[in-house]
């Protein structure tokens, strides 16, 4: 797959790599790659720094809402419920804090989109968040689960990929996504990720760990440069980005 790329040297060694750059597409073959890496990363950090609490346990929820022909407006409306479902007085109580993504099903006309969030929580009663939720949303789907720590990672991750739907189904998915965050900590932990240091990925010939345009090194304008990138599941090691 051909994709624009930036190119940046070691400025220790001169070795260089080919970095992608985003192109707009939520579900790029080439951008996601480095994205859900990212977010795993993020997320797997989040759950270590996580404070303890002995009455907390982790859970997995999903909430959805009635179904909309307009998707951009469907997210809006189901992230400002969500939004207010955290700000009641029941939620607060019994929530710590956690991380949500948002998925989208369906197909023109008829979409549905869903909130998945893991939660450091206590228990709560399903009846009262059903009940809680329908009057931020006037959605009706609850679903809420403990799940074990060890599986979380990959669980709210795994909504990050592409959807199992038509190319242009998917332009119209990412499209409606532009400008919402895929990857939202909240509670507690939105405070926490607020010190996330992003980890920086060391010149694999030297171990250096400061990059630079190679362009610009050069002493040329930087530009996009374009080449073939390998889609497949064992993505090269040069495709993914240095985190600065």
């Amino acid at each position: 797959m051909e994709h624009a790329f930036t190119r940046l040297a070691c400025t220790h060694c001169g070795q260089t790599i080919d970095v992608p750059l985003y192109c707009g597409d939520r579900f790029c073959p080439v951008c996601s790659v480095s994205r859900k890496m990212r977010i795993r990363h993020r997320l797997t950090w989040l759950i270590n720094c996580a404070p303890r609490d002995p009455r907390n346990r982790f859970f997995h929820l999903t909430l959805t809402i009635s179904s909309e022909k307009d998707l951009a407006q469907m997210i809006r409306n189901l992230l400002k419920a969500f939004r207010r479902l955290r700000q009641r007085a029941y939620w607060k109580q019994h929530v710590d804090g956690g991380a949500a993504v948002i998925e989208v099903t369906g197909h023109p006309g008829a979409w549905h989109a869903h909130i998945h969030a893991i939660l450091s929580c206590r228990w709560m009663k399903w009846d009262r968040l059903q009940s809680l939720w329908h009057s931020v949303s006037r959605g009706s789907g609850v679903y809420i689960t403990h799940i074990p720590i060890t599986t979380a990672v990959g669980y709210l991750t795994k909504y990050l990929s592409k959807p199992e739907a038509p190319d242009v189904v998917s332009t119209e998915i990412s499209d409606s996504l532009r400008g919402i965050r895929m990857f939202a900590p909240f509670g507690s932990w939105h405070k926490i990720n607020l010190t996330y240091i992003k980890p920086i990925s060391p010149c694999r010939d030297c171990g250096g760990v400061h990059w630079q345009n190679e362009d610009i090194m050069q002493g040329r304008f930087p530009e996009k440069h374009f080449r073939e990138f390998d889609i497949s599941p064992n993505i090269p090691r040069n495709s993914s980005p240095p985190s600065h």
